[in-house]
Order: C-alpha cells, then structure tokens, then sequence
C-alpha cells in the first residue's frame, strides 16, 4: 500500500487522505463491501488503513505533511522512486534514521525485554523482543487482568511447538488461529485486543446465565428487553407471569399505556438445542392471547426446522439464541458494568491554527 501512495504524490502537488483512499480502493479493485467495513470505532478499515501508511511515510520524510491529512512528497520520496525496492514495507522504512526515530517515539522504543519467571520459578527467561509485540502484549495484560506476559509468552511458545511438531522448522500447512497480520495499525490492534476481551466476557456471562435460578432469568429477560427500549417511558412496562413450569419463562412487554400493543417472551435456559415443537407451542401461546409478536430467548440454540418454521408462520417471532443474547447484554449494559475506559485522543488542528 505504501509504494502506490508514494507513486500517487509523484507529481509533487498536495494530496490529502481522501484522495488516497480513493485511488487505493479503486487499485487494489475493492468491492463494495471492502469498502464497508469499520473498526469497532466506526471508522472504515480501509481509511484506516490509508491514513496508517502515509503517517508511516511521513515519518520517514518520504512525505512531507503540510495540512491536517494532506501531505506532498519530498525529494527523498523522489529518490526511492528512482530505485524502487523489491519489498516496500516498514523494515525497508527503518532504513531511514528519521523512521527509527519516529518509531521509538510512536512506540516507546524499537525494542523491549520482557522477563519473566518459568511456572516452577526455578528460572527467568528473559527475551528481546520488538515493540509491538511487547506494547500489544501489555495492553492485553492491562485490558485483561487475569492474564500476564508470563502466559502470553507459554502459550506462544505452545503453539510454535505444536505448529512444528518440535521441530523448529515450518510445516506445509497453518491454521488461521496461528496467522497473524503484520503491520497492524494501532487502532487495529486496539480493536483485536476489545474483540478478545468482548468474546470473553459473553462466554462468562452465558456461563452465568445457565448457572442463574429460573427466577432470576425471568427477571432479566424482562430487563433486557425494557433496557433495550422496549415499552419505552411506560411504568410497569414489563412483568413476569412466571407461568413456564420447565425453567423457561413467560413475560409481557406493554407497548402502550393501554396495553394494547403486546410482546410476548418465552426464554429457555437449556443446554440442548430448541426444537420446532417448543416454537409451536410458544405459536400457540400466542395464538391463545390473540396477540401477534412474540421473542423466544434461549441458553442454547435453535435447530434450523425451528428456524425455518417461524420463518413460515404469519406471527412475528423473533429468535434469540445464547450467543446473541450475551452480546445484547453487553451492548445494553445488563449484568455488566465498566472496567476501565481509555481514551484516544488526536490533535486537535482548530487549536493550533494561528489565523
């Protein structure tokens, strides 16, 4: 990505982010839905992308920045075009001491030691390590307090040793588990080690909910589907009828004050896989309450007979399966709370404008 940027900037006049990112996009022929994706941020990964390279660029004086996100090549820039290297990527930038140094400031140093204590702590391995490793390895130690470098350090050494069946030496195959992608930009990296984090938690809070008392799932199904905006600002919008006798729940969603407009919930703290019988009978639950729109939340998951059955019928069911009700309660802040909050921050350019 960062050789056609530079050959982009080749005429000399001022090129800003925007036209990068277009002129990428259309080289490397991405489709729409390259074009669509986000970081957790919301920002687009290829944008990202584009404004990571040129800051790189920059930082090796190959590009000069002479506005917020506008830059212009410089006559080093020019030179590397002359020769163009085979492989164009930071190591062939690290050839330049103004890179090295922009680097060192960008992350904390171009090398780092970690050492740590092997599990018997008879012995202290202490290894040389790049930054980025290091850096990535702490943010997810600082981000995820029941893991340490010491881990990190045994578990990559695990699958190193299990990928070369103790050899040493590569194999003709890989897993995508063992793939990483090099040249990570920082938010990309802070995005994996949320998404780690985030996986993380939904598999503890669905353990939690297959441990929770019939009453209390009762209680934040309800909850849920009230902090989700569902009956809106309507007093006693939401309770429990309790009349499930099997561990699952029923529950009613008022959506007006008359109670008029009605969702009906059924939830089934199961293990094993909800069938279509148990969605005709919530059907004709349904049914027996004249009402027309009812959630079926579950533990577990549904069969695709299940699926295809409330696909077919004229009510509107909505399915809900264990992985997707963990991930609604984290988006809506039910049985979870804030651990630690960081904030990224850029410079604020309106600032420092002297007109």
């Amino acid at each position: 990505m960062m050789l056609p940027i530079l050959e982009f900037c080749q005429s000399g006049d001022p090129v800003n982010t925007a036209e990068l990112s277009a002129m990428i996009a259309d080289r490397f022929e991405l489709t729409e839905e390259d074009r669509s994706l986000t970081l957790d941020s919301g920002k687009l990964k290829y944008k990202n992308r584009v404004a990571w390279a040129a800051k790189h660029l920059s930082g090796a004086g190959l590009l000069d920045k002479i506005g917020e996100s506008e830059f212009k090549i410089t006559d080093a820039g020019l030179e590397v075009l002359i020769n163009k290297p085979e492989k164009f990527d930071l190591k062939f930038l690290d050839r330049f001491p103004a890179h090295l140094d922009f680097r060192q400031t960008y992350s904390s140093r171009a090398g780092d030691e970690a050492s740590f204590p092997s599990r018997l702590g008879r012995t202290r391995v202490t290894l040389r390590l790049p930054s980025t490793l290091v850096d990535q390895a702490k943010l997810y130690c600082a981000m995820n307090r029941k893991t340490d470098l010491q881990d990190i350090a045994a578990r990559g050494l695990e699958l190193f040793f299990a990928a070369t069946n103790g050899s040493g030496e590569k194999q003709a195959y890989t897993t995508r588990n063992n793939i990483e992608e090099s040249d990570q930009t920082p938010n990309e990296i802070l995005e994996k080690a949320y998404q780690t984090l985030r996986r993380t938690l939904a598999q503890e809070l669905l353990r939690k909910l297959k441990q929770a008392s019939p009453g209390f799932f009762e209680r934040l199904v309800v909850d849920l589907l009230i902090r989700m905006g569902y009956g809106g600002s309507i007093p006693d919008a939401g309770s429990v009828t309790g009349r499930g006798a099997d561990g699952g729940v029923d529950g009613v969603i008022k959506q007006d004050k008359l109670g008029l407009d009605v969702i009906y919930l059924q939830a089934k703290r199961w293990s094993s896989t909800v069938g279509r019988p148990e969605l005709q009978a919530f059907a004709g639950s349904l049914e027996g309450n004249r009402a027309t729109k009812g959630v079926f939340i579950t533990t577990s998951q549904f069969s695709p007979d299940a699926e295809a059955y409330v696909s077919q019928i004229g009510k509107k069911i909505v399915l809900i399966d264990g992985e997707e009700l963990s991930q609604m309660m984290i988006d809506h802040d039910v049985g979870v709370s804030v651990g630690e909050t960081y904030a990224v921050k850029r410079i604020d350019s309106d600032y420092f404008s002297e007109e």
